[in-house]
């Protein structure tokens, strides 16, 4: 059959930009993301045409939000499309509106941290090596105009990464219009998110106000946008490499908490510098999005002593004594966790220690049984179906995997020099029968680690809560 000019162009361009970014290998099972938008189901139909060629193993995400009325019936119209391309399909459902709420975040930021934390549990279970998403070089070009009009610093030129991990992105050489031509030559249909028509959030008003007006002074604009993104990714990336080197010098601990001897890190330009201090308030404990380019340059005058002290979020603060800067506690409170009963495969917030726990059932062995830190595999039905999650107790003992006899947990703290008034904020979980099978973020049982003859798994996670 013959190919179409249009269909040789986004070929061309697709092809193009999984071989510029590496971002597929032969034979490898793909994760297609599709909301049943005209970017997503064009990416879909094109890794399908290419799937022969490239030797891939395609599968269908599709996340139903909840938020619109069309809402089932995009899933719906999904579910047929995988259908039809004979391809599997994993259809969920989330509820954004309580997800935001509980977070207090948007309804967008919502719906990406479902959609994200589905994606990574579906590739994780099924043995997908790649998840590809539906951006195009439009939407970097609306990522980097959001940015500017919200962000002060210049870690807002970076737009969209077209590879970012497992995630990528082939679609990222074409531009919004290339993709709706591609629809209409096939007479594919696709569904219409009506938010995205009108001016109701930030990036609606720039998709349909502002990038029309930059396009018709410029209509490069979009590849304009897209260069200057990937200009600022090799910036950061270059910053993040020269700070690191840096961070090996000076980066030390003083009574268990992050400090920096200033001495080993004089003369550094500005950009490193403000790079190096990020990353320390990161190790600091502050949350990512919390971190303004205000607090960074506030917290590099406390470095070079023109300023006493910095109080950041949550329980630190910054203080320059002689030549070390320390990020102290405000407070040395003895705080604990409120126990909490949960039926498994659940999930709690774990508010005074600052944790999200997550748990899932897997049917199948995963391939890597993860390191027992901020996630661990366990042996579900030795767990059970009922936990508690609750602080150390005095006289808490349990048996720490790879050892034949159980131990104090206070033992295990002192071997890990977990320093007395943080101990009580260490999730301790056991089972109904009150046996310790996780100590959250140190140590896993032996007696509830997967064997030979576990037929079900849980799937154990924390992850620090969005501030």
């Amino acid at each position: 059959m013959a190919v179409s000019d249009i269909e040789k162009k986004i070929l061309l361009n697709v092809r193009k930009a999984i071989s510029d970014y590496s971002m597929i290998e032969s034979n490898q099972r793909v994760l297609v993301s599709v909301s049943g938008g005209p970017d997503s189901v064009a990416l879909l139909l094109i890794l399908n045409h290419l799937s022969s060629e490239l030797s891939l193993q395609l599968g269908v995400f599709h996340l139903n939000h909840g938020l619109r009325k069309e809402a089932a019936s995009d899933e719906k119209f999904v579910k047929e499309l995988a259908e039809n391309l004979k391809l599997p399909f994993y259809g969920f459902k989330a509820d954004v509106r309580e997800i935001a709420s509980t977070y207090g975040i948007s309804l967008e930021e919502a719906g990406r941290k479902a959609r994200y934390e589905l994606l990574e549990k579906v590739s994780l279970e099924e043995g997908y090596e790649r998840v590809a998403l539906g951006h195009t070089m439009s939407d970097v070009a609306e990522t980097v105009i959001m940015k500017l009009l919200t962000h002060s610093s210049a870690e807002s030129l970076r737009g969209i990464p077209p590879k970012r991990g497992k995630y990528i992105r082939p679609l990222i050489y074409l531009k919004r219009r290339d993709v709706l031509e591609f629809l209409s030559f096939l007479n594919q249909p696709y569904c219409v998110d009506t938010t995205n028509l009108g001016k109701e959030n930030l990036r609606a008003r720039i998709r349909n106000e502002i990038l029309p007006l930059f396009l018709k002074i410029n209509p490069s604009f979009e590849e304009k946008m897209f260069s200057l993104s990937n200009s600022a990714f090799e910036i950061h990336d270059y910053l993040e490499e020269e700070a690191k080197k840096v961070e090996k010098e000076c980066f030390l601990k003083v009574n268990n908490e992050p400090a920096i001897d200033t001495s080993k890190a004089n003369n550094l330009h500005p950009a490193v510098l403000k790079r190096f201090i990020f990353n320390f308030l990161l190790i600091a404990g502050v949350n990512e999005k919390r971190i303004s380019s205000e607090m960074v340059d506030e917290a590099v005058q406390v470095f070079l002593g023109q300023k006493k002290s910095l109080d950041l979020p949550g329980r630190s603060r910054l203080v320059r004594r002689k030549h070390l800067l320390l990020a102290s506690p405000k407070k040395k409170e003895l705080l604990e966790l409120k126990p909490i009963k949960i039926e498994l495969p659940g999930k709690a917030i774990l508010k005074e220690a600052g944790f999200l726990l997550e748990v899932s059932l897997l049917e199948e062995r995963p391939s890597d049984l993860l390191d027992g830190k901020y996630s661990c595999i366990l042996d579900a039905d030795k767990v059970g179906k009922k936990i508690v999650v609750r602080s150390f107790k005095e006289g808490d003992r349990m048996k720490p995997l790879g050892m034949s006899s159980e131990k104090k947990l206070q033992d295990i703290f002192v071997d890990e020099k977990v320093e007395r008034e943080k101990r009580k904020l260490i999730p301790v979980l056991t089972n109904e029968d009150g046996r310790i099978f996780w100590l959250a973020t140190l140590r896993i049982s032996e007696d509830f680690k997967v064997d030979e003859h576990t037929k079900r798994y849980y799937w154990f996670r924390i992850k620090l809560l969005e501030e």
